[in-house]
């Protein structure tokens, strides 16, 4: 891999756990970004980089070759046109924008730059979604028909509540979307919610959606916080099963796979994997080779469009089509 100047957009939780992350894979963090002066610096004395206020103090003074942003959905439009028109590759954490218009114009502007635009969905390089994934591929259950999956977690602790003033639409929904999708292999033409907000806060958190598919295949897709539920986040708060014409796998996040078919019931080893250091070495593999990435922004906007469509969906009670 080609050592590519990188900068970190947003010095918050996710920002800090890039850094650590990018540092593991020995890639070259030359400086980060947040307003917050002490979040800054404290990042940036972690990983030995430069500390600036914003993105366009960084570009000018480092001219990065890849732009890697962290900061909240509503700052992420603009840095990613700021990135485009370095130009630089950039890689970006979901959610992926406010609107689906605004993930249409950061898609046109980075495909006009020429530079790699990957997109965050780590669940796919995690061990347990990634074998289920590569069974499908291998036709160990058949043609997949049917994605069940069910996303449960207690309530965030309070210094992540804003969690829930976003919402799990554009919080938390676009990895089993995407996890749907990508274990069905198919691109979904209609789809129909419903959301609950029980919890007091502006964003919804409880979401039940199905996803239609051409050939009549289905995803039902379940996420929700809770009050006083168990403390199971990345550990058991994800259970899935993927029915096929000769079979179903049936997993349990983050390390239980089990395949049933014909040949009998096999449990399938999911070995640990850091899913943060996983995706950044993709896409960074995939830039520095002039390769498409891994996960684009093009996956990251059917995801928004997916979103949008369900919010849609929850307000009126019909299905949306997607394009």
């Amino acid at each position: 891999m080609r050592e590519l100047a990188t900068v970190i957009v947003g010095c918050g939780l996710i920002g800090r756990q890039y850094s650590r992350s990018l540092r593991s894979i020995g890639a070259r963090v030359v400086a980060v970004c947040d307003p917050d002066p002490a979040r800054r610096e404290s990042v940036a004395a972690l990983i030995g980089a430069r500390a600036f206020a914003t993105l366009a103090e960084a570009i000018a003074a480092t001219r990065p070759d890849v732009v890697c942003i962290c900061t909240p959905a509503p700052a992420h439009h603009r840095a990613v046109l700021e990135a485009a028109a370095v130009p630089a590759h950039v890689f970006l954490e979901k959610p992926m924008a406010e609107t689906p218009d605004q993930a249409r114009r950061m898609v046109d502007a980075m495909a006009a730059s020429g530079r790699a635009f990957g997109f965050g969905l780590k669940m796919r390089f995690e061990s347990v979604f990634a074998e289920a994934h590569r069974l499908v591929e291998a036709g160990t259950i058949g043609v997949p028909l049917e994605v069940v999956l069910t996303y449960n977690q207690n309530v965030p602790p309070p210094d992540r509540l804003w969690y829930l003033d976003e919402g799990v639409l554009l919080g938390s929904m676009p990895h089993p979307f995407d996890l749907a999708n990508w274990w069905l292999g198919r691109t979904p033409e209609r789809l129909r919610a419903e959301t609950w907000r029980r919890l007091g806060h502006a964003g919804e958190d409880r979401v039940h959606a199905v996803a239609a598919y051409e050939g009549g295949a289905r995803a039902v897709v379940q996420m929700a916080y809770h009050r006083d539920f168990p403390e199971v986040a990345a550990r058991d708060d994800i259970v899935f099963q993927i029915v096929g014409e000769r079979g179903y796998l049936l997993g349990q996040r983050p390390d239980s796979l089990v395949s049933v078919t014909s040949a009998g019931r096999r449990t399938h080893p999911t070995p640990p994997v850091e899913p943060f250091a996983a995706e950044l070495r993709a896409f960074l593999d995939a830039a520095s080779a002039g390769l498409p990435p891994p996960v684009s922004g093009e996956t990251g906007l059917l995801i928004q469009e997916m979103t949008a469509a369900a919010a849609s969906s929850a307000a009126t009670g019909e299905w949306v089509e997607l394009a």
